[in-house]
């Protein structure tokens, strides 16, 4: 379903909120500096972070505010943030709204990478957690693999499966190893104790790649939302989308992981809460979900540090509690989805469209002219879907030629084919409630390219 503003206005006031997180996210930044199991007055923090060497300033103030909470803190929006948009870009993906970024086996690769290297004190735990993250989301991507393609659903399953074997190996190997079984279920519930610095150094250049790429797959992550059917129609490469989509978001994914750990529900509370504001555009999308995931971790970490100080709960557990009763308030009002100008001459001459042996065109021949209306009636099954992918450069025919102005269809670059053919696939649902202007802006992306924003001339 395709939503339409009721006026232009109201888009422009849904952007302008994303700036106007960045006040309450400064803000909840220097709270959390404030906050812990020794609370200072901000007087005191403000002067340990902008003169941290003048006469007067305390010396525990400074090893308090730099060497403990603010490195922390930092890595907490980082996280946040990561895990925010990874979950974004794997929903747009999916076209699923319970997609996270531990959906294809990231979460479980990396605990069963940190148990390892817990167990057998080989390397350190955050590096294994890395490599392993990585390495479950390669294995999933493989396993989905058919003949070259990898279907979005495929992938989904093969996710699923690969996170409950890894989480079954992670459970027995802390059977037989009690001695290390709380240092792995430390690890397991998520959390920022002992953090800070080298952690944010370690996992910054990771995280700010792969939040960069995503956002510059903004374009390709609309498109997706209506199918890959119109992606390819767009001109836009699907295989090579989708697989840059999967690593950046598994990148992301697994430098927030090793950094702390499993934290749940954040990249999915903080996408949902973004299209609340922003609606479902990724170039407006994607920064707001890192905001909003920046400020929920953020929040969560401050609980965790102060609900029971000076003991210390771990910030997955407190996120996560605090995240299934924000899930509830979702589920009770969710929505039930989630050429040039003048006409080219299009010619097909003797199609012959197979599937699975069963012969669905034979020997069709039909020309459109320019500024010709052409309909096509018949029965279910009669071949007329068929016959539009065929001539949309979608399904290769067994037999026969498309001619786009005169040149053979399948000799043409894609993005060539998309400037002049359009194709409007038949559908039940879009995942993404775009705005109308949005999604009509689509259609200008084999022009324009995907990095430049929506315009209609």
């Amino acid at each position: 379903m395709i939503h339409q503003t009721s006026h232009p206005a109201i888009g422009c006031r849904r952007v302008a909120l994303i700036p106007m997180l960045i006040g309450p996210l400064a803000l909840v930044i220097i709270v959390s500096v404030v906050v812990g199991a020794v609370m200072l007055p901000l007087s005191r923090v403000v002067r340990a972070l902008l003169q941290p060497i003048a006469p007067g300033v305390e010396v525990t103030d400074v090893v308090i505010v730099w060497e403990i909470r603010f490195g922390r803190v930092l890595l907490a929006a980082l996280i946040g943030a990561g895990l925010a948009v990874s979950g974004t870009a794997l929903q747009g993906l999916f076209r699923n709204p319970l997609a996270d970024p531990f959906v294809i086996g990231a979460s479980s690769g990396a605990a069963l990478g940190a148990t390892l290297a817990i167990v057998t004190g080989i390397g350190p735990v955050s590096l294994a957690a890395f490599a392993g993250s990585l390495l479950a989301v390669a294995a999933a991507y493989s396993i989905a693999e058919m003949g070259g393609v990898v279907p979005a659903t495929a992938l989904l399953l093969a996710g699923a499966a690969l996170n409950t074997f890894l989480s079954a190996i992670v459970s027995l190997v802390m059977l037989f190893n009690e001695q290390s079984a709380y240092a792995i279920l430390n690890w397991l519930l998520g959390g920022l104790s002992g953090r800070g610095w080298p952690q944010l150094r370690t996992s910054m250049p990771y995280v700010g790649v792969g939040l960069g790429v995503l956002w510059m797959l903004a374009r390709p992550l609309d498109a997706l939302a209506f199918g890959d059917e119109t992606v390819q129609s767009l001109g836009l490469p699907l295989a090579w989308t989708r697989m840059a989509i999967v690593a950046a978001s598994s990148l992301t994914t697994a430098a927030a992981v090793a950094a702390g750990g499993t934290i749940g529900f954040v990249g999915l509370i903080a996408p949902h809460t973004a299209r609340l504001l922003v609606r479902a555009n990724h170039a407006h999308l994607i920064p707001a979900s890192a905001l909003l995931g920046a400020l929920l971790l953020l929040l969560a970490d401050d609980v965790a540090r102060t609900v029971l100080a000076p003991l210390e709960l771990p910030a997955g557990g407190a996120h996560s509690g605090a995240g299934r009763s924000v899930l509830s308030l979702f589920a009770e009002d969710a929505p039930t989805h989630f050429g040039s100008p003048a006409m080219t001459r299009l010619e097909a001459r003797k199609l012959t469209c197979v599937y699975h042996q069963h012969t669905v065109l034979h020997d069709l021949s039909l020309t459109v002219q320019p500024g010709e209306i052409l309909a096509l009636l018949g029965p279910n099954g009669a071949g007329k879907t068929t016959l539009l992918r065929a001539l949309a450069r979608l399904l290769r025919p067994r037999t026969g030629t498309v001619l786009l102005a005169g040149a053979n269809i399948w000799r043409l670059r894609p993005r060539a084919v998309a400037r002049r053919l359009a194709l409007a696939p038949q559908s039940e649902e879009v995942s993404s409630p775009l705005t109308v202007e949005q999604a009509v802006a689509l259609g200008r992306t084999p022009h324009r390219g995907w990095l430049l924003p929506y315009t209609i001339p």
